[in-house]
């Protein structure tokens, strides 16, 4: 649900906040494999996924 959310580039605010912020948290502890290829491939550092934009 977080990635959907930050993927779709809705508000942050309310309860997308909420499941974003909850989700992150699941993402970065434990995640699951999709999302572990998925940072792998993106280069993200371990435990540090966010929904920052870098350009």
């Amino acid at each position: 649900m977080a990635t959907a959310i930050a993927a779709d580039i809705v508000p942050m605010n309310g309860e997308n906040r909420v499941l974003a912020f909850y989700g992150l948290i699941k993402a970065n502890e434990n995640p699951n494999l999709g999302i572990k290829a998925l940072a792998t491939l993106g280069g993200a550092k371990p435990r540090c996924i966010s929904t920052t934009w870098y350009l």
